[in-house]
This record gives C-alpha cells, sequence and structure tokens, in this order.
C-alpha cells in the first residue's frame, strides 16, 4: 500500500513537471521577465560589496536594508512569473493557473513544484550573497561577524520567502469557477 502511494506522488511530480516544460517551451514569459530579473539581482548584489561592518559604522544599514530587500524581493517575484503567465505566438498573456484547472494535474502538486523551484533559486541567491559579503568583508576588515551571515540569511532568503512564498503555500491558485 505504501509503494502504491509514493509511485503516484512521483507520477503526479513528473505531470507537474512535464506540463510546466512543455508549456514554457511553447509559449514564453516574454524576454522581459528575465531580463528584468538579472538586471535587479545584479544591482542588488552590488549592494552585497557593502560589509555589514562598514554600513553600521557609517549609519546606512537601514535604508540598504530596505533598497536590497525591495530589489531581491521583485527580482524573485519577475523570476517566478514564467510558472504563473505565459504569452503565446498571438501576444496574448494567458495565466498559467487557468489552464491548469482543466488539467489533471493535483493543486497541492503544483504548489509543492512551484516551491520548490522558488526554494531551489532563492538557495543559489543565498549562498552567492555569502560569498560576496564573506568575502568582501574577509578582504576589507580581515575578520567576519555574525552579522554578515545573518544579513545574508535573513534578507535573500528568508524576506523573499516570506514576500514570494506566502501566496504560493497560502491561497489556492487556482481560479475557481
Amino acid at each position: 500500500m505504501g509503494r502504491e502511494c509514493v509511485k503516484e506522488t512521483l507520477s503526479e511530480r513528473q505531470k507537474v513537471e512535464r506540463y510546466y516544460e512543455t508549456l514554457i517551451g511553447q509559449g514564453s514569459a516574454g524576454l522581459s521577465p528575465d531580463i528584468v530579473t538579472y538586471l535587479l539581482l545584479f544591482i542588488g548584489m552590488m549592494l552585497l560589496f557593502i560589509p555589514v561592518q562598514e554600513m553600521m559604522e557609517e549609519g546606512i544599514l537601514f535604508s540598504i536594508v530596505w533598497v536590497y530587500t525591495l530589489l531581491i524581493t521583485m527580482a524573485v517575484t519577475f523570476y517566478m512569473q514564467k510558472y504563473h503567465v505565459v504569452t503565446f505566438g498571438n501576444n496574448k498573456m494567458e495565466n498559467v493557473a487557468e489552464k491548469l484547472f482543466y488539467m489533471p494535474i493535483d493543486r497541492k502538486e503544483n504548489r509543492r513544484f512551484l516551491f520548490r523551484k522558488l526554494i531551489g533559486f532563492l538557495k543559489k541567491l543565498t549562498i552567492a550573497g555569502l560569498i560576496m559579503q564573506l568575502g568582501v568583508a574577509l578582504i576589507a576588515y580581515h575578520s567576519l561577524s555574525i552579522w554578515n551571515i545573518i544579513y545574508i540569511l535573513v534578507l535573500t532568503f528568508i524576506a523573499p520567502l516570506a514576500f514570494c512564498g506566502a501566496p504560493i503555500l497560502l491561497r489556492d491558485i487556482m481560479p475557481r469557477k
């Protein structure tokens, strides 16, 4: 009995992954969300070249925190847009959730898929941020602070997860008809 459930879950996961591969392969969210995503990430990551120790000395920590959180959260939102809105050849934007409503795909598995994509992107972003922040702190101050790590974890992983992951987990992304 237990093995049947595992096989069913794997097949549901495969259905969702194949669906998104096909959908994103046929249509695209346009080039602009990808460009905007990487442009915002580039600008946000440039702020990581300022060590937390220096921001605390200059008294600009909170203003940088707001700007960085805004940039990273917007970049993550644009990254996730390709899983929510797709443009086909007729240049009409279509909601992926409306298409999924008529497909034999489990809503919970769809949410898990979107959440896995979000977590994967945030992990990569956090690792890059940690490398940049810790590297610059070591070079500039020859020391590390626990604040260097907390700064990156909170602003690059937890804040975007709260802002972009909550809608995935807390509400039904499928339209009700």
